[in-house]
């Protein structure tokens, strides 16, 4: 796929690749606040969320501590990602990459053949990991995130077809 960068073993922190249960919806919750502040989900957003037959998800943990996850809903060959971050500390450290080339190695074993999501704009680490894993600009949703001081700024919606 053009511009997808591999990685090699030593490209990433040691650790173990888990998938996500409800009874993690504590963890991911904290993680998430620790990346998103104000706009992050509470507890009760994750285990509602991944009480769903349809969400599924994967959490990094370096020795015990867990470092970062995706959560994503599947739709028939479809799939959307719901949430991603990576706690500040373990970032550029290729654990972002991993996560995605684990999420799609899964949801290929469910026959997704389409990956969309959504990124802020203005979040040019995220879209440039999005771009360089072979997702595309497919539309725009004007002033959809709200920032603090009542800044809204757009979402870019992007997809990954036939991986």
């Amino acid at each position: 796929m053009p511009g997808k960068q591999s990685l090699s073993a030593g490209d990433v922190v040691p650790g173990e690749m888990l998938g996500i249960e409800a009874s993690h919806a504590e963890v991911l919750s904290l993680l998430h606040q620790s990346s998103f502040g104000e706009g992050s989900w509470s507890r009760d957003s994750f285990a509602r969320i991944l009480d769903l037959p349809t969400s599924r998800g994967l959490i990094y943990c370096v020795g015990k501590v867990p470092v970062g996850f995706v959560v994503w809903q599947k739709s028939l060959d479809e799939a959307e990602i719901l949430t991603f971050c990576v706690d500040l500390q373990w970032r550029r450290k290729g654990i972002s990459r991993l996560l995605i080339a684990e999420m799609l190695q899964e949801a290929s074993q469910q026959e997704v053949c389409n990956f969309f999501l959504e990124v802020a704009a203005d979040n040019y680490p995220a879209i440039s990991l999005y771009l360089s894993s072979g997702f595309t600009e497919i539309g725009r949703r004007p002033k959809y995130y709200q920032r603090e001081g009542g800044k809204s700024v757009d979402a870019l919606v992007m997809q990954l077809e036939n991986f």
